[in-house]
């Protein structure tokens, strides 16, 4: 959806991503390319918004926790994630773990190759399987520093956990100092005629309400929760003549450790 963004839609983009567009093969881009009326579909460009948006806000607050001065990025469930490759200026200054399946780190890794794509020297490869290997071990097989804060983008794979996994997750990233921050992506407890990506949502382990979700991330020890806004995503669509249009819905939010919105401790 990235590269779509890139080929497809209008000015701004929301994330200007040039890499994502290299991660798939030719005939793909050629789609892209000659045949893009079925990614301007409603729901093609509601969930192409939802995916963009997401993006822009977690490399956002990145940014802002850089400026207070945390200087290691974890991606969990990195995939296809290009932030590293694009990194801007400050990001230079960050140790940046992706953290993935190995099946899908190797596929990654093989079209950065073939695409060459240079891995800047403060990118760390974990490859490990959550299912079978805690957050927690994965991180001490990396450069981790543990008595420094941290920012964790989890994005795209909470639906995918159980609520157990998800607040153990939770719970050891809240542990770490504080300024430390998660910006994740959740699925409500909608039915699945109300969801654009209904095959999706049936492998779905886990659902969560806005509230519920605030109230479980205070309870293990965040103190300052927010979530993006439809306001907030038209702000990152600005005045645009493509078919790309603010959500009414977005189920994207943020987590602090020992600071609040104030400033104060």
């Amino acid at each position: 959806m990235r590269a779509v963004h890139q080929v497809v839609d209008g000015e701004p983009k929301i994330v200007d991503d040039p890499i994502s567009p290299l991660f798939i093969n030719a005939d793909e881009l050629r789609e892209l390319q000659y045949d893009p009326d079925v990614f301007i579909t409603p729901i093609a460009c509601a969930m192409r918004v939802g995916v963009l948006a997401a993006s822009r806000f977690a490399e956002d607050r990145l940014a802002e926790a850089y400026r207070r001065g945390v200087t290691q990025a974890v991606i969990l469930g990195a995939g296809f994630d290009s932030f590293a490759y694009r990194q801007p200026a400050f990001a230079r200054n960050l140790r940046i773990i992706e953290l993935d399946h190995p099946s899908l780190q190797r596929a990654k890794r093989e079209r950065l190759a073939t695409a060459a794509v240079h891995v800047p020297t403060n990118v760390e490869f974990i490859g490990i399987d959550l299912d079978r290997v805690s957050l927690s071990e994965g991180l001490r097989s990396s450069t981790f520093v543990w008595n420094e804060p941290a920012f964790f983008i989890w994005l795209g794979l909470m639906p995918y956990v159980r609520e157990a996994a998800i607040v153990a997750a939770l719970r050891l990233i809240a542990t770490r100092p504080r300024g430390t921050e998660i910006v994740f992506s959740f699925a409500r407890p909608t039915g699945a005629n109300d969801d654009p990506q209904v095959e999706a949502a049936r492998a779905w382990l886990s659902r969560f309400e806005p509230t519920a979700l605030a109230k479980l991330l205070h309870m293990v020890g965040f103190s300052e929760v927010t979530f993006l806004n439809e306001d907030q995503v038209a702000r990152y669509l600005g005045d645009r003549q493509d078919e790309l249009r603010p959500l009414r819905r977005v189920n994207v939010g943020s987590g602090i450790v020992g600071t609040h919105a104030n400033g104060s401790a």
